[in-house]
């Protein structure tokens, strides 16, 4: 039995995020007249791509809480925090502060729920976590949405496949051939 056509873009997708360690809870997305649940039409003006996501006809967003590991990583590679901020952050997500990526206003965005009793230096950190990663969640998306432009003008949706072993092969082929296109060497 052939595998229908969203398949072979859903599972890149949530490869890809478990790659960025994103959140797979939720994923909707859209380019041109394919779809999973999502509706190119009936995205907000109050997306930050909405301007590329209506020129292009490509979406994706995706939501769920973001695990602690993956915002401890984040925390340490990036280039805006100092070593004491890591420790700081870690005692506060151990403490049940909470940061997801959602939808709010119309717009997909990370939503935070700081523990109680946090100080001010706590909040502040949090807050500036909260607008890193909402700026790489933007940029992530823009990438995946371009990703999935490209799967489908090469008409591999449409490709039959047989297996979710096919499906995750063809995956594995496309994500290192679009390494390949994007790399300074290509």
């Amino acid at each position: 039995m052939t595998m229908p056509n969203t398949t072979l873009i859903f599972t890149f997708l949530k490869t890809r995020l478990e790659q960025e360690n994103f959140p797979i809870v939720e994923i909707y997305w859209a380019v041109n007249d394919v779809s999973l649940l999502g509706e190119l039409d009936s995205v907000s003006e109050n997306d930050p791509l909405y301007p590329s996501i209506v020129s292009d006809r490509s979406y994706v967003s995706f939501y769920g809480d973001l695990s602690p590991e993956a915002l401890k990583q984040w925390v340490t590679t990036s280039c805006i925090f100092r070593g004491d901020d890591f420790d700081k952050i870690s005692e506060s997500l151990a403490g049940g502060t909470v940061l997801s990526l959602a939808l709010y206003n119309g717009a997909p965005q990370v939503l935070t729920h700081i523990r109680d009793g946090a100080s001010y230096y706590e909040k502040t950190l949090i807050g500036t976590l909260a607008k890193y990663i909402n700026g790489k969640y933007n940029a992530l998306r823009a990438l995946l949405a371009d990703d999935i432009k490209l799967i489908y003008e090469a008409g591999l949706h449409n490709k039959p496949l047989e297996s979710d072993d096919e499906v995750n092969q063809l995956v594995q082929e496309i994500t290192r051939n679009l390494q390949q296109l994007k790399s300074p060497a290509a």
